[in-house]
């Protein structure tokens, strides 16, 4: 599938099958590779040189890269993690467990209605070329063909993150701006209710979910 000409793999990985293990492997190298910016956040390097960017809330969640065309190389990827995953939300590590449970009552809905976007990263060398917006796009899609109510995000703001998200409708949350050591970054929460038009984007936004609706149903593909 597409969006705005870029080509979109979306897959659900988990370590038991030795292709998606692989697989994962690859994704978090990539991402890991981007987040350690040149030595900027160094603990995504290990001391053998590797990248390296292991989190358990992988496991299960959706992940979704656009590539290069040329050499089939990831440039741009994004994770897609569903309310039953919750325990291991960024958000939630965040936030607390109360400012939380206070962010959902916020939304009009509850835990179980809450999905997270994560790990959103674009290669340098493709930055305002279009492939992170693809990224964004297909994971708000997923979000709602996947019935949730609402999809939340810690965003980054030296690198203008939270002004993607912005531009696809994700407010920041009232007094979740912070500053975080680990990443050498300031950060917010940024939310969006699935029901939410997304202005200019809303056209582009259904036509992913049609196309989504129809692959998983052609295809078979394990959606939930």
């Amino acid at each position: 599938m597409t969006w705005d000409g870029r080509r979109l793999t979306i897959e659900r990985l988990g370590s038991a099958v030795p292709r998606e293990r692989e697989r994962l492997r690859a994704l978090r190298g990539f991402r890991a590779q981007v987040l350690h910016a040149d030595g900027r956040r160094p603990e995504f390097r290990t001391a053998g040189g590797c990248y390296a960017d292991a989190q358990e809330i992988d496991e299960e969640s959706f992940h979704i890269s656009v590539s290069d065309p040329a050499d089939n190389a990831v440039v741009a990827y994004g994770r897609l993690s569903p309310a039953e995953l919750t325990h291991h939300f960024q958000t939630r590590d965040y936030l607390g467990d109360a400012r939380f449970h206070e962010m959902t009552v916020s939304l009009n809905t509850d835990v179980a209605g809450v999905w997270e976007a994560g790990r959103l990263v674009v290669a340098p060398q493709s930055r305002g070329q279009g492939p992170m917006a693809a990224v964004g796009a297909a994971l708000m899609a997923m979000a709602r063909t996947l019935d949730a109510h609402a999809l939340v995000a810690v965003s980054g703001m030296q690198d203008r993150q939270h002004i993607l998200w912005g531009r696809f409708g994700l407010r920041e949350c009232p007094g979740t701006h912070g500053y975080s050591a680990h990443y050498q970054d300031d950060l917010c929460v940024v939310a969006w209710r699935t029901a939410a038009v997304v202005g200019r984007y809303e056209t582009g936004l259904r036509a992913l979910q049609d196309t989504l609706v129809s692959a998983a149903t052609d295809r078979g593909v394990r959606m939930r």
